[in-house]
């Protein structure tokens, strides 16, 4: 079979147009249909335009091919529109405001977090009020729990009772991040804490589904890791470079590899899955020295992919690359013909959206595409400008271009996100590709013998020693200089402009005509419009109470403020913070200080009228770290005193408006 290289005519695909109709119409519905019901008259637009498609196919009129391509673009979108509402209401339910007796079910292994264990749950039932009666949920929740003295630890696939409050956390103004929503596109409903002694473990599932399996198989795996000495920073890359378990990286680590320009090595995508493969196919070679070999030797290959997917969870970016293999394997067994990676990378996306809608918005899954996107298109002039070099250098030069490449398509969504841009990617990419290799390679033979003690010994210390010198390397760089460039966030509006001026120029590369450079050169003065707009008139900045602080932003950028006695006198409105039992000890001298916000956080454990003496309080503000217990009693002695009260339960942070602006 020949491989096609892409070219600007995927765009003629049908499947590319599919493709498109289908995320418009996910979009539409989460842009202006998110919380309506609005599936019924979604069903009845799906059948009138089916009915138009049908009828624009049987019709031989000229001009009914225009109508023929309108209707079953609109079918598509409706479909996707219908296919993320079903999904939504899946996840909907009413959560009840206070605290219930659930029964559910582990679904992965417990992750220990700072104070508290955390996993999936599986909430099959809650009570109704009496002891025999259960109402069925069926709902996925993100639950964390203290640990009880008297229980035994839970782990993946036990079932057990707990009281606590399950909720849908709201979005943060101060930080712009709906975390509700966030978990709702991932099938999760709530979130919830569950304190030590309200929750007993009740059994064990009668059979566990092949994810749980697989994540039991993947805990065991590190957990002997862990065991012979791989630990620390560099069991954490090796977890999240071969098994997609990325809890175990610590912030600081993240923050190097971002600032470094590597972070896409930490998360399993098309490197990863093509490394392996590659493995996977030397490894299998002999099959194809049998009848019906070639056939054979795909097929076990791609059910190995599948199940390394699998056991990474089913990340996104991982989904993507082993769909398109697996698409690119079947075209190379059944067909003749000639393939194009655009067409395999269109049907892979619409085949993944089919699947789970809401992938359209997971940030993973926009790099992953927009990155292999810019790969296909500018792999053909890679290979054609570095074909007269010596083999090493030409080997340099491609893996370099093919990092510029990714980084040219993904830096809109970059800059749109997180704001950063790492200057030395290059460099970066050239040292830890090499090194991620050997880590996969070693890993795989660990695997194969992991029944002989010394070597597996003797492997674990190799993984000990690159991850170890590939850390250090990301280290080194990250601490340059100049190394990375922070705060250059970018609107939608302003993204949407760049990715057209990107995508111009590399149409420029294969179609030279005026229209591809005049749509370049609109895309450019639109971003420069933009640009001074925001500088000519800048957002204003805010006031917020947000996690037991007082903090100040300005457009996407806040920071928290800090004083030794914690109040503040911000835009004329004067709040203080109480988190603890300094206050209570202060003298009444007989002169109460006025208070436009008294913030009362998680560390107070007093009584308001403890402060009545010190303060003169136009407001309180009662912070949603709070117990339910001392957050009721709080707002029963505010509604005693007659003094107004914001309570932060669900709503994460509170927007002060200065006095100066009102």
């Amino acid at each position: 079979m020949v491989v096609e290289d892409a070219t600007l005519n995927f765009w003629r695909y049908p499947i590319f147009r599919l493709a498109c109709a289908l995320a418009t119409g996910i979009f539409f519905a989460d842009t202006f249909l998110y919380g309506k019901e609005a599936l019924p008259w979604l069903y009845a637009a799906f059948a009138l335009a089916v009915g138009g498609a049908l009828g624009g196919h049987f019709l031989r009129r000229r001009g009914c091919s225009v109508l023929f391509g309108g209707c079953v673009a609109l079918a598509f979108a409706l479909l996707g529109a219908v296919l993320l509402q079903r999904q939504q209401r899946q996840v909907a339910y009413d959560w009840p405001l206070h605290e219930a007796v659930w029964r559910g079910e582990v679904k992965e292994v417990p992750h220990w977090g700072k104070k508290t264990w955390q996993a999936v749950v599986e909430v099959e039932a809650v009570c109704g009020g009496t002891s025999d009666c259960w109402l069925p949920v069926g709902r996925s929740v993100r639950l964390y729990w203290m640990p009880d003295s008297l229980q035994e630890p839970l782990a993946c696939g036990d079932r057990f009772c707990f009281r606590a409050r399950l909720e849908r956390p709201s979005a943060h103004e101060l930080t712009g991040f709906d975390y509700g929503r966030y978990l709702e596109r991932k099938g999760l409903a709530a979130t919830g804490i569950v304190y030590a002694g309200n929750w007993r473990k009740v059994g064990q599932a009668e059979r566990m589904g092949l994810q749980q399996r697989l994540w039991k198989l993947r805990d065991s795996w590190l957990s002997r890791l862990h065991s012979e000495g791989l630990d620390g920073d560099a069991l954490a890359v090796v977890a999240a470079l071969t098994v997609g378990e990325k809890r175990e990286l610590s912030p600081a680590l993240k923050a190097t590899y971002s600032a470094a320009g590597a972070s896409h090595i930490l998360a399993l995508s098309g490197m990863h899955v093509g490394i392996l493969a590659a493995l996977l196919l030397a490894l299998s070679y002999p099959l194809r020295w049998v009848r019906g070999g070639r056939l054979l030797q795909s097929l076990c290959v791609v059910a190995a992919l599948w199940g390394f997917a699998a056991l990474s969870g089913g990340s996104v970016s991982a989904v993507r690359a082993v769909t398109l293999f697996t698409l690119y394997v079947l075209a190379a067994c059944f067909t003749e013909g000639r393939y194009s990676g655009m067409y395999g990378l269109s049907l892979a996306v619409f085949l993944m959206l089919l699947c789970r809608p809401a992938w359209l918005f997971d940030v993973g899954f926009q790099l992953s595409v927009a990155a292999v996107a810019f790969l296909l298109l500018l792999q053909p002039f890679l290979w054609q400008w570095t074909r007269r070099a010596p083999w090493g250098l030409r080997q340099a030069l491609r893996l370099m271009g093919m990092s510029v490449a990714a980084q040219w398509g993904t830096l809109p969504f970059i800059l749109y996100y997180f704001g950063t841009f790492p200057v030395c990617f290059l460099l970066a990419n050239l040292l830890v590709v090499p090194l991620a290799t050997v880590l996969l390679w070693l890993s795989v033979a660990l695997l194969a013998v992991s029944a002989w003690a010394p070597a597996f010994r003797l492997g674990v210390w190799g993984l000990q020693e690159v991850a170890g010198g590939m850390n250090a390397l990301m280290e080194g760089i990250s601490q340059w200089e100049g190394s990375q460039l922070t705060q250059c966030y970018v609107s939608g509006l302003q993204g949407f402009l760049l990715f057209v001026a990107l995508s111009s120029a590399v149409g420029w590369l294969y179609v030279r005509r005026p229209g591809g450079v005049m749509l370049f050169l609109l895309a450019c003065v639109g971003l420069a419009a933009t640009g001074v707009a925001g500088r000519l008139s800048p957002q204003p900045p805010t006031v917020h109470l947000y996690d037991g602080s007082v903090c100040v932003k300005q457009g996407r950028d806040w920071r928290r403020l800090s004083d030794e006695h914690p109040i503040y006198n911000v835009g004329g409105c004067r709040v203080a913070v109480v988190d603890d039992g300094r206050w209570e000890q202060r003298v009444n001298t007989g002169e109460r200080l006025q208070l436009d916000y008294l913030y009362i956080c998680r560390g107070f454990r007093g009584r308001l009228r403890s402060l009545s003496g010190l303060f003169e309080v136009k407001q309180v503000v009662l912070d949603d770290a709070l117990s339910s217990g001392l957050s009721e009693r709080l707002r029963r002695e505010c509604r005693e005193s007659g003094t107004p009260f914001i309570d932060l339960t669900g709503k994460g942070s509170w927007r002060i408006v200065p006095l100066n602006e009102k």
